[in-house]
């Protein structure tokens, strides 16, 4: 078998266009990397190899797979299992659910599921909880956020606070505020 570092680079190679890149300890790389490549499923009980199974079975657009392990990572308390949840069910349109996971993600302090919930008040053009959640999500110092209020108030014709939360964006590095 490769050692640890070449199965690290192709569990990371194989998910580099996901969204967020999370670190796992060396089990789970390796867990990750045989069902990946052997199709050897091992039930570590562990949150992060969970998630990675559920994020592994979404690429194969196994979705009842993956929602039996981003539940399982759920059940351990992953906020990442949370919003992926979320953003499952916001692509089925299926609000309600996308809904229950967004806010379970915020109950646990997770600002990028209180950005994408005021993403999703922004399409319905419900501002006051586009701007409560956004705001939530900018006191977590979420650039997200703080570039996509930053457009709210371009899209508004309100240039000072266009200025002052796409500034505030680009202080935290955000990409397309830079």
């Amino acid at each position: 078998m490769a050692n640890i570092e070449e199965l690290k680079t192709k569990v990371h190679n194989y998910f580099k266009g996901n969204y967020i890149q999370i670190e796992l300890d060396n089990n789970s790389i390796i867990n990750v990397y045989n069902c990946m490549f052997h199709n050897v499923i091992v039930d570590d009980n562990n949150d992060m190899t969970y998630l990675y199974y559920g994020r592994y079975y979404e690429e194969q657009k196994d979705y009842d797979t993956m929602t039996k392990y981003y539940l399982m990572s759920i059940e351990r308390n992953n906020i990442n299992a949370m919003r992926s949840m979320g953003l499952y069910y916001d692509r089925k349109k299926d609000y309600d659910n996308m809904m229950k996971y967004y806010l379970m993600g915020i109950d646990n302090n997770d600002s990028y599921s209180m950005n994408n919930l005021g993403v999703y008040y922004y399409e319905r053009k419900d501002y006051d909880n586009m701007m409560k959640y956004y705001l939530m999500a900018i006191a977590k110092e979420n650039g997200h956020a703080m570039y996509n209020l930053g457009l709210y108030y371009e899209n508004c014709g309100d240039y000072n606070n266009m200025i002052k939360y796409y500034l505030i964006a680009v202080n935290h590095n955000h990409f397309k505020a830079c």
